[in-house]
């Protein structure tokens, strides 16, 4: 179980005397990322956004999809449908081995609401996306948002803990 120090006991290879048994302490293993972190993460400082995290551990490979907001308020709410302040950001690739994932990071523009007409507007990466596990419970989201000049970082705790046992069974 990843986090916890266990002790094994041993006695020397091939040792004459009988009975010299040692302890050896075995430290945790360190925490790494697996599939059953997929799901709701939020920043409980800010209602109303949050990650929505798919992991492919055969693949080590992670999704993540950022609903947030605009930088500033925009100066009239002319959406037909929803809030017009409203972000969708979407980061994907590869992760090593280990509890951090960075992600480039992308915006899409330029569809309309349940049509594939005007097609979608792939726009060029705006950033990069950093999501580092600190178990099966918390993490850190940091962004480094270029075209925007933003870079920071908060807390992200699940959504629900259905996935804990899971989790940790996997670490």
């Amino acid at each position: 179980e990843a986090g916890q120090d266990y002790y094994f006991v041993a006695q020397p290879f091939l040792s004459s005397a009988a009975g010299e048994y040692f302890y050896v302490l075995a430290p945790p293993a360190p925490f790494r990322i697996n599939k059953a972190l997929a799901g709701a993460w939020f920043n409980e400082a800010t209602p109303g956004q949050g990650l929505v995290i798919d992991v492919y551990d055969s693949r080590n490979t992670m999704f993540v999809a950022w609903f947030t907001f605009d930088l500033e308020r925009p100066a009239s709410d002319t959406a037909m449908m929803g809030e017009s302040g409203q972000r969708w950001m979407t980061a994907q690739g590869p992760y090593e081995h280990g509890s951090v994932a960075a992600l480039p990071m992308y915006f899409f523009g330029g569809m309309v609401f349940n049509s594939a007409v005007p097609p979608v507007e792939a726009l060029d990466q705006q950033g990069t996306l950093m999501i580092e596990f600190d178990g099966c419970n918390t993490g850190t989201a940091s962004y480094d948002l270029v075209t925007a000049g933003r870079v920071n970082e908060f807390p992200i705790v699940p959504l629900t803990d259905n996935h804990v046992e899971l989790c940790e069974a996997f670490t």
